[in-house]
């Protein structure tokens, strides 16, 4: 069916239309929601930028200046939205072709995976796994190393994507990896995840991570825009995805072949992922926790951050606490976690 001429006839008239498959009337339908300013604008996965789009048509229709003012509102917090998405790709992208000796660029992101259970045990359930990205890039004798660090945990009843998982995975990256000893400056970018990274809790982690294991050297971490995260840990959660979707072809290939070797129905743990990561991706380290420790003493009971969704670099060096509202501005706002 053509869309463009479907945006010219009611909805009422499309029911009507015979004959018409059921998914195509409910994907047009949805097309003449999205499109009701009457302009096609191409597909967006965030909504502040859709609206950007929007709204200055949207305005040429409007006739109560109420509405008007209200969607010129709206428009000048999405043109903000798109200067700090600029703006943070372009601190993200500098710092990245800066990067000196000494200095350690790490992107986080997690990810998680489903994993089958055996044939054979069939009252075991759907494993799902909690899988934390690290990239690290730094210097090394004059060259850029890129590698990959995956901390990978399938208990059931700890392995939430949250600051606890965060935590444990921080503490032993900074003891495994010797971080204190190989870098003077450590600049963290994440996405603004509002459960596990963009916290009061997380921003505490970085503050004592930077006291009791960096020497009190600097921690940065900056952020994303919201819904624009993208980064090269998707690119290894892509990457790890296409592993475990190949072990599992290879595994079901293996048990159509005749032979004397045991059957193998592909992985169905965190353990049985680490040998497919480290083994088959570039420059992987892969990590298997048992479990995420949750005692209740590791939350410190702190205050909230003020205006923290606002700000997207926080710095923590020589026990000092710095916020900024963008990476790359001169002049932080200084703070300090308020015990409760």
């Amino acid at each position: 069916m053509d869309l463009t001429r479907s945006a010219a006839i009611s909805q009422d008239c499309i029911v009507d239309c015979v004959p018409v498959s059921f998914s195509t009337f409910i994907r047009v339908k949805k097309w003449l929601r999205v499109h009701r300013a009457g302009k096609y604008f191409g597909r967006f996965d965030c909504k502040r930028c859709l609206r950007r789009q929007q709204i200055p048509f949207l305005q040429a229709k409007v006739r109560n200046p109420a509405q008007f003012v209200k969607l010129g509102q709206e428009l000048r917090e999405c043109t903000e939205h798109m200067w700090v998405l600029r703006q943070q790709r372009d601190e993200y992208r500098a710092r990245r072709n800066n990067l000196q000796p000494g200095e350690l660029l790490l992107l986080m992101d997690f990810t998680s995976f489903s994993l089958e259970p055996d044939a054979e045990e069939s009252d075991q359930r759907m494993m799902y796994v909690q899988d934390l990205i690290l990239v690290l890039e730094f210097i090394e004798n004059g060259h850029r190393q890129t590698e990959y660090v995956d901390y990978i945990c399938d208990c059931p009843d700890s392995n939430t994507n949250d600051y606890h998982f965060v935590l444990y995975a921080m503490l032993l990256f900074f003891r495994c990896f010797y971080i204190k000893e190989a870098f003077q400056l450590v600049e963290v970018w994440t996405d603004g995840g509002p459960k596990h990274f963009k916290t009061k809790y997380c921003q505490w982690m970085w503050h004592f991570l930077s006291s009791s294991c960096f020497d009190g050297k600097l921690i940065a971490h900056n952020f994303f825009a919201s819904y624009h995260g993208h980064s090269l840990a998707d690119s290894h959660a892509a990457v790890d995805k296409r592993l475990l979707r190949a072990a599992y072809n290879t595994s079901e290939l293996s048990r159509r072949t005749v032979s004397e070797e045991p059957i193998s129905w592909g992985p169905s743990s965190a353990a049985a992922l680490v040998p497919v990561f480290s083994e088959n991706a570039a420059r992987t380290q892969a990590f298997h926790l048992p479990s995420i420790p949750r005692n209740a003493a590791l939350k410190p009971n702190i205050a909230g951050i003020n205006l923290i969704k606002s700000k997207h670099r926080f710095e923590y060096a020589e026990g000092t606490c710095l916020a900024f509202p963008r990476t790359g501005q001169d002049v932080g706002m200084p703070f300090a976690f308020k015990y409760l």
